[in-house]
């Protein structure tokens, strides 16, 4: 038997069923997707008539990964049915589990009032007998014992009846999710890095762009998708992009546009396709926008008194920040420049680029892959990223009507130009200075002031597709080489991985503002006079003597 007193709290058998048979139905959904990919696939090379080695190659590679495709829809099936299993066992896990439940608690609280009846029959006992009763008396309050011991003993055999109960729905989920993870494991212990392989061969008999392309792939796509942890939306994510690039490189092949185009078409092409998969994402995003925002502290003041460029020193603290924070915590900065003329303070705000790429640990930096997902498939949620800035920004004091600008690298301007656009964010955002940050095609109005660094071969800025025009003349986008001596390159690099990097936007930002670039043919001197503008403008934004302001925190 077990003491009331001895039972402990219990909860519920967590899980979501519908989540999970949604889940299931996504991933059979994802397979029927990949089916009609592979056969896409297949149907291009049938169709594609023959115009060369190149291009013959291109129809066995084509062909080779359309089988890969199709070899690898068994296993996402099997993952799919294991799921939908699964949840209809943790339904009825839960189901038993919750009527054990409601028994334990009603037998608990009859037991509370039976100890007292007891307690209260044993007393009565002991007075009887001290006080002389008579036997008739005696027999009674023994016969009144002994009724509230058996009543007692019959709730809490109940009551260990129902633990029992409760236990074994509990092993029944557990049980259920061995035999879903036994099903699981062999197939995707099968998807090894053949898949991958064949993906990447697919493009190296093409010429000098497709093998570029290749290393676009092998360099930067890798850490774009690195969010997909569910190997099922990685391939299918891998041959879509396969499609939109087979797809646009064709009419390069036959001169019709330019390898720069079939870029900017490509990359767009698959952001549109990735954006698709959104739905497939939704816990993942879910997991993002509904967690916690963590605690962000205060750490450190310094006051400094700048020396160099002050753009060059935006993206060397922007560098200085994402190193501080790593891939253990989030840190951004918060400078106080000055007082304005209408007497309210002057702020610049440095958030972090992207320093964990992993999806779903939420342990450490915020500034993740999965609050970079959110800010470029979902801008209308908040990741935790986003919520630490900004009450990094509200612990520093900045008030509603302040002056503020944002500065960031990467994923640190893209939310610049985030909170730019944002009419409902609760601070005054005016200028905004970026590098290497997709941000062209975003609704930045007129009133803030916008310089773009934006480095020829960086793929990263180029994630929204073919960049539209400054939408106004407030905003400089600085396209260009990086310095590399007084004359410019007489050729760029289709695609430069390494041109993604922040210590070089600081180098370029100290030749713009210098007037290095202009001088050497790297910018025009339209960009240029653009600029000196838009400088001009921004210049209450720097000071001669600054309050720095860290704040960090972690998941």
């Amino acid at each position: 038997m077990v003491h009331a007193s001895a039972v402990p709290y219990l909860e519920p058998l967590s899980g979501d069923p519908d989540q999970l048979e949604q889940a299931g139905t996504h991933y059979l959904s994802v397979a029927d997707q990949i089916r009609e990919v592979g056969r896409g696939l297949a149907d291009l090379t049938n169709r594609t008539e023959s115009f060369g080695r190149a291009a013959d190659a291109l129809h066995e590679r084509t062909l080779d990964v359309s089988g890969a495709v199709e070899n690898v829809i068994p296993r996402y099936e099997t993952t799919a049915n294991a799921i939908k299993v699964y949840a209809v066992a943790l339904a009825d896990a839960q189901a038993e589990a919750q009527a054990a439940l409601t028994v334990v608690d009603d037998e608990r609280n009859q037991l509370w009032s039976l100890y007292t009846r007891q307690d209260q029959a044993e007393q009565d006992v002991y007075l009887a007998a001290a006080s002389g009763a008579s036997d008739t008396s005696m027999d009674d309050a023994h016969h009144e014992l002994r009724r509230a011991g058996a009543l007692v003993r019959d709730r809490e055999e109940a009551l260990d009846v129902a633990l029992r109960r409760f236990r074994d729905a509990e092993d029944a989920k557990d049980e259920a999710a061995r035999r879903a993870a036994d099903a699981i494991r062999p197939v995707l212990d099968q998807l090894d890095d053949s898949f991958g392989d064949k993906v990447g061969a697919f493009f190296a008999p093409v010429g000098d762009f497709l093998a570029m392309v290749d290393q676009w792939l092998a360099d930067v796509l890798e850490q774009v998708l690195q969010w997909l942890s569910d190997v099922v939306v990685v391939v299918l994510a891998l041959a879509l992009v396969v499609c939109a690039f087979v797809v646009y490189s064709i009419p390069a092949l036959l001169g019709w546009v330019t390898w720069d185009q079939v870029l900017d078409a490509g990359i767009g092409a698959t952001m549109i396709l990735l954006k698709g998969l959104a739905p497939i994402l939704v816990p993942a995003l879910w997991a993002e926008v509904t967690s916690e925002t963590p605690e962000m502290r205060f750490t450190q003041v310094e006051v400094r008194t700048p020396t160099i460029d002050p753009y060059t020193e935006a993206f060397t603290d922007a560098h200085k920040v994402d190193e501080l924070g790593d891939v253990d915590k989030t840190v951004v900065q918060i400078i106080r420049v000055g007082t304005g003329p209408d007497g309210l303070p002057i702020w610049r705000v440095i958030p972090p680029s992207t320093q964990d790429w992993e999806l779903g640990s939420d342990t450490g930096a915020a500034n993740d892959l999965g609050s970079n997902l959110t800010l470029m498939l979902t801008p209308g949620e908040k990741a935790a990223y986003e919520r630490m800035v900004l009450q990094a920004m509200e612990k520093a004091g900045i008030g509603p009507e302040d002056h503020v600008m944002m500065v960031g690298f990467s994923q640190g301007g893209i939310l610049a130009g985030k909170f730019a656009a944002d009419p409902d964010l609760p601070y005054n955002i005016e200028a905004i200075v970026v590098a290497g940050a997709p941000i062209d095609a975003m609704d930045i109005p007129s009133d803030v002031s916008v310089v773009s660094y934006q480095h020829r071969g960086d793929p990263v800025h180029r994630l929204d597709g073919e960049a539209p025009k400054p939408p106004h003349d407030r905003w400089a986008t600085i396209d260009t080489d990086p310095w590399d001596g007084p004359t410019a390159p007489s050729s760029s690099p289709f695609i430069d991985a390494g041109r993604h990097d922040a210590e070089k936007y600081a180098s370029t930002a100290n030749h713009l503002s210098d007037g290095s670039l202009r001088d050497g043919g790297y910018v025009s001197s339209t960009t240029q006079d653009t600029f000196e503008t838009i400088r001009a403008d921004q210049s209450m934004f720097f000071g001669d003597k600054e309050i720095y302001y860290t704040y960090e925190g972690s998941e």
